[in-house]
């Protein structure tokens, strides 16, 4: 696997504090999300329309700055299930 593979993308857009939504942009295109935050982290639910459920959390910056997520899939593609899982470093921008 190269560097590249292990990357992702998301961008997270358009929160909306009234109800709790806001846009995910990834490489397959953009969705709504609920998010759910607190002072330590903020968490992003999707209900894709394939089935199955992806999630991520993001933490507050640490002392130091930094920020860090996990980004998980559970899917289901007819009768084939498809999971993955993203830890690392965020850029909050």
């Amino acid at each position: 696997m190269t560097e590249h593979e292990r990357d992702i993308i998301i961008t997270f857009s358009d929160f909306d504090t009234q109800t709790r939504r806001a846009k995910l942009i990834g490489n397959a295109g953009a969705a709504e999300v609920l998010y759910f935050a607190d002072e330590r982290k903020v968490m992003f639910v999707q209900f894709p329309e394939l089935g199955g459920i992806t999630v991520t959390s993001v933490t507050s910056p640490s002392a130091g700055g930094e920020v860090f997520g996990v980004h998980s899939r559970h899917m289901w593609f007819g009768e084939n299930a498809y999971f993955s899982q993203w830890a690392g470093p965020c850029r909050v921008r």
